[in-house]
């Protein structure tokens, strides 16, 4: 420990784990790394069911917060047993880094407008203002209605572009008739 400079239990546990450490080394090669401390976690049932759910409800283009990971992460500690399992901020962050997880703004809209509902709506809207002389008829150009409105801000893979569903937000073309 004096000569390399580091704690005795660290002496200890690469002693107590060399089997462990030699194996490492000999599936990753001799590339430079920082050794880091081999534990056998719990969580890590926790941390692949999940990668799996994150990564599914990400294909549905569904935001995902950070409090709602953790929500899930110890839903899953229960579905285990894993009582003491603490989805701490930390530990939020760790699992951020460990599957290159980053915090982003949704922008953009990622699919189109119901053609269908433009085209009957068009087919209604002469009959619903003849009723009404030309002056007292206005637009208001996509108005937005927002039902149930989801964040704007969504975790996801680093990799990933995300973009905000159309059909959560509700646009109105319409007529408004005094």
């Amino acid at each position: 420990a004096e000569k390399f400079q580091v704690g005795k239990t660290q002496i200890a546990d690469i002693v107590s784990n060399t089997e462990e450490i030699y194996k490492a080394w000999v599936e990753n090669g001799n590339e430079e790394r920082k050794l880091t401390k081999l534990r056998k976690c719990e969580g890590s049932v926790i941390d692949k069911e999940l990668l799996v759910w994150f990564s599914k409800t990400r294909e549905k283009n569904l935001p995902v917060s950070g409090p709602t990971i953790q929500e899930k992460a110890k839903q899953l500690a229960e579905v285990h047993g894993l009582n003491d399992f603490k989805a701490s901020n930390g530990w939020l962050e760790k699992f951020r880094k460990r599957h290159n997880i980053s915090f982003k703004s949704i922008c953009g809209e990622a699919s189109s407008v119901d053609r269908i509902a433009v085209d009957d709506w068009k087919k209604k809207l002469p009959n619903i203002i003849d009723k009404y002389e030309k002056r007292d008829i206005f637009n208001a150009d996509e108005t937005e209605l927002f039902f149930i409105v989801l964040p704007n801000k969504t975790m996801a893979f680093k990799n990933e572009n995300v973009q905000w569903w159309k059909s959560f937000k509700r646009t109105v073309d319409c007529a408004i008739v005094l």
